[in-house]
């Protein structure tokens, strides 16, 4: 059966020769497609196998079948485009079935009058609006870019001390040891900065579908000497001011390379379907490249040159201006700005901008004033926590303790998320009290050798600009204070005691709703221990209200003198607290804000394709088992689990979005599958820091297989 039901996937998809690649990850079968007029959407829909279809990028489909399966289905794909002829009749088998079960279910659907109604697609329906572009756009740099942040930091870290021992130890080139660590952190910054454009060519190159190494190979090109000696062949090179020569080593940087790898992608392509098979292998990158190499060097790398030697100056005109008033405006709008930009997707496009700048004058002016934004969201919790203090508002002022310690050393989302978005004011409050830090970082012309680290961790790359080291590190830090402090000041006189005292309000237990103003949180946590009586615990679960934090009372709830609470989108909780999930008593897997299936951002678990559940945006990173049973499924990469209760229900856990990429990086199990485990029993433990460098979300997800 598992056979056939792989098999009218693949006819679905258009065959085996329309299928380029195929893997999978905990739920689902991967899959990038040549040609997306040729794939059947509605009938790999209709298979039986399949759970969900997740179709959001170009050319590549998820396909929902479910844990266990998705790895099955995998291999079988593999097996047959390795063995193109198997696969071939196998797949022919099923297409005048799955044709015929198709327009039998149809005309089954037509007299039940439950037809399913599905148009001829119309282009100009489909056409994307302008900012659904913008997104896009932004998202493709974001993936080229984010995962390379990593580097980017290290890279920046090593220069800035490099850059010290520089400048603070005399005669340090003369010293075995000095010297020795000088040039150890001076390799360390030049492994990223030298070889930067082939770093990013087989980014792009991952991105656009080419072929990594080519796209990797394109992007060296672009650091290399014979390409002065071919603009001087062609006129093209100006010896006696090199800077301003139409074509040079280097010239169009990062920018040139994205250009040339997105043709690169769309020549290998064409090149391949008019090559003879008995070709391919030589003749399709040989051709690919002679074709895009000559056009690269011709003719992007000027145009690249000339964009991006615009942006820097316009970028730099702006932030480093001889005008005061208009770094103050710059600063004070871009620190402001900041994270709605960030809530609407387009931030992912100022990494690409980071980068050229980075290439193009050796450090980066935008990047430290934006770090200003996170300050002013702590300076708006800390007021948002004095209110709830005065208020009672325990749970306002626990999220709060939660968060700001972080939020310190420029890990913000839990603050934005929990706090100052829900509410609306803060977030805006927060906003134009970072502006005022923005405005003077930018004043003090601050600038930063990396990107990636903000808040307090920033001070490690704020090293750049034209007043010299220790006046950036200074302005910096005072900028951090001035955003704490007009955070605070703002957010205190436009947000009234009333609103922090409803936030989450509906979601305290009764007793904590009715305490006075002034109440301690230790007398509410003491006032949550007491056991309710049944009608009590009624009125509580009717409410959906969370059950109390403490172990004992999280006992009480597992043996029914309380109710678990139902996931809603936003509160805090820890892990062995009770959640009820369709009538199912689970325990929290982690600490964290706990969101509901709503707002989850994967599409397989938002729509349910595997059944009910809900997520936990963590607050370290350890997960824990939400229930007693076998484990009955581990992923080779140990982002996700399965556990299977003594009566058969089972229940995943699934570690982070996208993190089947990171290949088990960062992450340590400790169970194996087959293990007995106990409910509350540590699952997992994974580097959430690492998983957020590389660009993935750290949410885990708990689901009940309702479907698999």
């Amino acid at each position: 059966m598992g056979d056939q039901q792989v098999s009218a996937i693949v006819s679905a998809l258009g065959g085996l020769g329309n299928i380029a690649s195929a893997a999978n990850c905990m739920t689902r079968l991967r899959v990038t497609v040549a040609d997306e007029a040729l794939v059947d959407e509605a009938a790999i829909k209709q298979n039986p196998a399949v759970l969900g279809l997740v179709h959001d990028q170009h050319a590549y489909y998820e396909i929902v079948v479910g844990p266990g399966k998705a790895k099955t289905f995998a291999n079988k794909v593999q097996d047959m485009l390795k063995n193109p002829a198997a696969g071939a009749v196998a797949s022919a088998s099923v297409t005048a079935s799955a044709t015929a079960a198709s327009a039998q279910a149809a005309e089954a659907a037509k007299v039940a009058g439950t037809e399913k109604v599905v148009e001829a697609a119309d282009p100009t329906d489909e056409k994307p609006s302008l900012s659904a572009r913008i997104k896009h756009f932004c998202k493709i740099l974001g993936g080229i870019f984010v995962p390379m942040i990593p580097g980017f930091i290290v890279s920046g870290i090593c220069g800035s001390f490099a850059m010290i021992i520089q400048q603070l130890v005399p005669g340090y080139s003369d010293n075995v040891v000095w010297g020795c660590l000088y040039n150890l952190l001076f390799l360390i910054q030049q492994s990223l900065l030298a070889y930067l454009t082939a770093w990013t060519g087989y980014r792009a190159a991952e991105q656009f579908g080419a072929t990594p190494v080519l796209g990797g190979m394109l992007g060296m090109i672009t650091s290399m000497s014979n390409i002065n000696d071919i603009a001087t062949f062609l006129g093209l090179y100006n010896a006696d001011s090199p800077l301003s020569s139409i074509l040079m080593t280097g010239k169009g940087g990062v920018l040139a390379v994205v250009v040339g790898v997105f043709l690169l992608a769309k020549v290998e392509r064409l090149v391949d379907n008019h090559m003879p098979d008995v070709l391919k292998v030589i003749g399709t990158p040989l051709v690919t490249m002679l074709i895009c190499t000559a056009f690269y060097v011709l003719a992007i790398m000027p145009v690249a040159g000339f964009v991006a030697s615009w942006l820097c100056a316009g970028m730099n005109a702006i932030c480093m201006s001889d005008h005061v008033i208009v770094r103050i405006i710059t600063g004070y709008l871009g620190a402001a700005l900041f994270l709605p930009l960030v809530a609407l997707g387009m931030h992912h496009g100022l990494v690409a901008l980071y980068a050229i700048q980075l290439e193009s004058i050796g450090y980066v002016t935008l990047y430290p004033a934006l770090c200003m934004a996170g300050a002013g969201q702590v300076g708006a919790a800390i007021a948002i926590r004095h209110k709830a203090k005065k208020c009672g508002n325990t749970k306002v002022v626990a999220i709060a303790d939660a968060g700001i310690p972080a939020g310190f050393l420029g890990v913000g989302e839990p603050l934005v998320y929990s706090l100052t978005l829900p509410m609306g004011k803060p977030f805006i409050t927060a906003g134009l009290g970072a502006g005022f830090g923005g405005a003077f970082v930018m004043f003090m012309q601050v600038a930063a050798t990396a990107w990636g680290p903000s808040g307090l961790l920033g001070l490690c790359v704020m090293d750049a600009g034209p007043a010299g080291v220790a006046t950036s590190l200074g302005s910096y830090a005072i900028g951090l204070a001035i955003s704490y402090v007009m955070g605070f000041i703002i957010t205190n006189a436009l947000v009234k005691e009333e609103e922090v005292a409803e936030l989450y309000r509906d979601e305290m237990p009764d007793a904590q709703q009715d305490e006075e103003p002034g109440a301690s949180v230790a007398t509410a946590r003491q006032d949550l221990m007491v056991p309710q009586a049944s009608s009590d615990a009624q009125q509580v679960a009717d409410s959906d209200a969370p059950v109390p934090t403490d172990s004992q009372a999280s006992a009480a709830s597992a043996n029914g003198d309380l109710p678990p609470i139902e996931p809603p989108a936003g509160p805090t909780i820890v892990h062995g607290q009770t959640v009820a999930l369709d009538g199912m008593i689970l325990l929290a897997p982690a600490d964290g804000q706990i969101i509901a299936q709503k707002h989850i951002s994967d599409k397989t678990f938002r729509e349910g394709y595997l059944g009910s559940c809900f997520g936990i945006v963590p607050s370290e990173g350890v997960v824990y088992a939400p229930c007693s049973g076998t484990v009955a499924l581990e992923t080779e990469s140990h982002y996700a689990f399965v556990i299977e209760d003594p009566q058969g229900q089972r229940v995943m856990i699934h570690v982070g979005i996208g993190t089947v990429n990171m290949n088990g990086e960062g992450f340590e199990p400790l169970v194996d599958q087959g293990d007995s485990v106990e409910a509350g029993e540590r699952l997992l433990n994974f580097d959430r820091a690492l998983v957020r460098a590389r660009g993935y979300e750290d949410t885990i997800i708990t689901a009940l297989m309702e479907n698999a």
